[in-house]
């Protein structure tokens, strides 16, 4: 997985959810470029390394290269602009920050220096002159108290996640990431294989095949719609143009209300989600089609162009499905504290990794930071648990590590970059 370092004007944080508090001024220590990096212009990578970063939008005017590790392990390869290159380049001698960096970075100098020590980019001294970066230098960036906790069940899943992300054996951010995103599944075990053995059977599983009631009322607000890439076992829906509701395609910023029933629930509690998406008229959502769409968590996903939309179904949901057993979707900002409801919002194009010009979902954006902060934190041991580690690198990332809700500040500078 590759990582991309913007330092400057298109930098992509939220003031509003980071705690600036819990930073330590660091902008007079001694630093180094991290020997561990190397640079290598774009036109100089091996074919299949320029192929990835070219494919996935990673290559633009202000790119000029990527940081490479010298050696495999726990560090990832970062596509870095030229201003990047040019600190890089500056620091490969120990001292203190050039003046041109407080200049140019002014009041943001402070956090977007303490993101390239935690990345492993640039290496900190600590007081008895050893250099420092990623996990090791958390005590030197942060504030013994700077990570505050939240509650409720999907933070408490969210944390379970990371745990087990700091244990399990991977070799790679990629795979890390994956595992986190899938937390939560619940294993396809015989009994729902024979149950849900095919789509039809999962359409008479939520009583919406051909000719039922359910399916009349879906029809009458919605059509199924097929993306332009393979949907990959799921139903999704739009609203018919008729109603003059906005298309997937126009929603943006596109939020998103996860609605995570424990499977068992889905033929009870199906028919009045489908009834209140039409009564307040959601503009599209999505269904797992098959066994494994129903028990991932994130099983319903609704798109909405206004939070304020989200909320009002929200708020209807949590009031009809009061006693609905919960399974929980991990990494997203819960809705009550069963871990029944909880949103997101999908990143735009353009935020900061080269895969960003592809759709990426919210939870896909947060757990590939997760992963790779995970990596880097878990080669060795640095007094702190990686997943704690890689918490205080997410609240950086602009994302309110408490409750999981992104700034909507991430998305606008994104747009306005």
């Amino acid at each position: 997985m590759l990582w991309c370092l913007i330092l400057g004007g298109q930098r992509q944080r939220s003031d509003a959810v980071l705690n600036r508090g819990a930073l330590k001024p660091i902008t007079g220590a001694r630093f180094r470029a991290n020997p561990a990096y190397e640079i290598v212009l774009l036109d100089r990578l091996p074919y299949a390394l320029r192929e990835e970063i070219e494919g996935h939008g990673g290559k633009d005017s202000d790119t000029y290269g990527v940081l490479l590790p010298r050696l495999t392990g726990g560090l990832t390869p970062k596509t870095i602009c030229h201003e990047t290159a040019l600190l890089f380049y500056s620091m490969a001698q120990p001292g203190p920050l050039p003046a041109y960096v407080h200049e140019r970075l002014g009041a943001e100098c402070n956090q977007a220096v303490a993101e390239l020590v935690l990345d492993g980019v640039l290496e900190i001294a600590d007081d008895d002159g050893t250099f420092r970066s990623g996990g090791g230098a958390e005590g030197l960036v942060y504030h013994a108290d700077a990570l505050e906790l939240g509650t409720g069940s999907v933070s408490d899943l969210s944390r379970e996640a990371l745990r087990y992300g700091q244990l399990v054996p991977v070799d790679s951010s990629a795979r890390l990431a994956n595992r986190l995103y899938c937390y939560n599944t619940i294993p396809i075990s015989p009994r729902w294989r024979a149950r849900l053995p095919s789509t039809d059977a999962v359409e008479r599983f939520l009583a919406m095949e051909t000719g039922t009631s359910l399916r009349h009322l879906l029809s009458a607000h919605w059509e199924l719609f097929t993306d332009p890439a393979p949907t990959g076992g799921w139903w999704r829906w739009r609203r018919l143009m008729s109603r003059g509701g906005p298309t997937p395609s126009v929603i943006d910023p596109t939020y998103k209300l996860y609605v995570s029933p424990a499977p068992e629930a889905l033929p009870q509690v199906w028919p009045t989600i489908v009834r209140l998406l039409a009564d307040l008229g959601a503009p599209a959502f999505k269904i797992g089609q098959d066994v494994m769409g129903l028990l991932r968590p994130d099983k319903i996903v609704v798109y909405f162009a206004s939070f304020e939309d989200l909320a009002r179904l929200g708020r209807e949901l949590a009031s009809e499905l009061a006693d609905c057993p919960a399974q929980g979707t991990p990494f997203t900002a819960a809705i009550g504290e069963s871990g029944l409801l909880s949103w997101g919002m999908d990143p735009p194009a353009g935020n900061g990794t080269p895969q960003s010009s592809r759709h990426q979902s919210w939870r896909s954006w947060v757990t590939q930071r997760l992963a790779v902060a995970l990596m880097a934190a878990r080669q060795e041991v640095h007094g702190i648990e990686p997943w704690r580690f890689a918490l205080q690198r997410m609240a950086l990332e602009g994302v309110d590590v408490r409750t999981w809700a992104p700034s909507p500040r991430i998305w606008t500078r994104a747009r306005s970059a």
